[in-house]
C-alpha cells in the first residue's frame, strides 16, 4: 500500500505563493521596465518585492527580521503610489521636513482608495488584515516588547502563519495594480479626473472610528490637509475603518470665528456620506 505524501509545510506553502506572485509581477513589469534606467519605477518596484521576498525568508529563522519585512512592504506601496502619481498625497511637512505617512496599513488604504476610483468598484483584497497583524506584531513583539526578548529567539509560529497571508494579500494587490495598468487611456483619464480636478466633493477613506465619531482622510486634502469628522447624522450607514467614501465637506467656524481643526460634511438635500461605489456622482 502506497503512503500518501506529507502535506506541504508552512514554509513550502509560502514559497509556492511567493512564486505565484512573482509570475504575476513578471507579466506586468517585463513589458514596461527600462533596465537601462537606474530611476525606472518598474525596476524599483521589482526590487522592492525582491526585498520583501528575502526578508520573508529571513523571518523563517529570526523573528527580528520582521522589522525589515515591514519596511520593505512600505516601499512596495510607496513604489505603487509613485508609479501611479499620488505619492505626494501621503506626504506632509513636519518641522520643515517632508515625511511620508506610510505605515503599511495607511499606505494600503491609500492604494485601496485609488484603486476603487480607477476601477469603479468596491475593492476587496483577501487577507489584508494580515498587514494590520504584522503592524501590531512589529510594535508589540519587536519594537516595544513587554519583556526583554531573548537574543536567540527563533521564528514565531504565529508570525509564519501571517507571512503566508501577507503574500496572499500581495497577490491581490498585484492583480489590482495590473488591472489599473490595463485600463484604456480614455477610461483611465476619465477616472483620474475624479481625483485630480477641482470638484465640490471629496473621495477618501475612513481613517479611524472612535465610538460614534469617525474621521475621513480625503484624496483631495491628502495627509497634509485636514481630516473630515463624521458623526451618525452625516452618514447613510455606519462606516468601518478603511471604507472608501464620497462626500461634500466644508470649513466651518466656532462662535469666535476660529476654524475647526477638521472639515465638516455638508448634508443639505440628503447629501450624506456614501460609499464611493454607491454614489450617483
Amino acid at each position: 500500500m502506497s503512503q500518501s505524501s506529507a502535506p506541504p509545510t508552512n514554509e513550502e506553502m509560502i514559497e509556492e505563493q511567493i512564486d505565484k506572485c512573482f509570475d504575476l509581477l513578471a507579466d506586468i513589469i517585463e513589458p514596461r521596465i527600462d533596465v537601462e534606467s537606474d530611476d525606472d519605477v518598474y525596476q524599483k518596484i521589482d526590487e522592492y518585492f525582491g526585498w520583501v521576498e528575502q526578508s520573508t525568508r529571513d523571518s523563517f529563522q529570526d523573528r527580528f527580521n520582521t522589522a525589515q519585512l515591514y519596511n520593505y512592504l512600505r516601499y512596495v506601496f510607496l513604489g505603487l503610489a509613485d508609479e501611479q502619481g499620488y505619492r505626494d498625497k501621503l506626504q506632509r511637512e513636519v518641522g520643515g521636513e517632508i515625511r511620508n505617512e506610510d505605515n503599511v496599513v495607511n499606505a494600503y488604504r491609500w492604494f485601496k482608495t485609488y484603486s476603487t476610483v480607477l476601477l469603479d468598484e468596491e475593492i476587496e483584497i483577501s487577507y489584508t488584515f494580515a498587514l494590520e497583524n504584522l503592524n501590531e506584531y512589529r510594535e508589540d513583539e519587536i519594537a516595544h516588547p513587554k519583556e526583554l526578548p531573548s537574543p536567540d529567539q527563533q521564528a514565531d509560529p504565529v508570525l509564519l502563519s501571517s507571512l503566508l497571508l501577507i503574500w496572499n494579500a500581495l497577490e491581490g494587490v498585484i492583480r489590482t495594480w495590473g488591472r489599473i495598468l490595463d485600463l484604456d487611456d480614455d477610461t483611465y483619464e476619465e477616472r483620474r479626473r475624479l481625483l485630480d480636478e477641482d470638484h465640490d466633493f471629496h473621495i477618501g477613506f475612513v481613517d479611524h472610528v472612535e465610538g460614534r465619531v469617525g474621521y475621513v482622510t480625503s484624496f483631495q486634502e491628502g495627509e497634509a490637509g485636514k481630516s473630515i469628522r463624521i458623526e451618525p447624522q452625516y452618514v447613510e450607514y455606519f462606516p468601518s475603518e478603511g471604507d472608501v467614501v464620497i462626500l461634500k465637506a466644508e470649513q466651518q467656524y466656532n462662535h469666535n470665528d476660529e476654524p475647526f481643526s477638521s472639515l465638516t460634511p455638508v448634508i443639505e438635500n440628503n447629501n450624506r456620506v456614501r460609499k464611493f461605489v454607491e454614489s450617483n456622482r
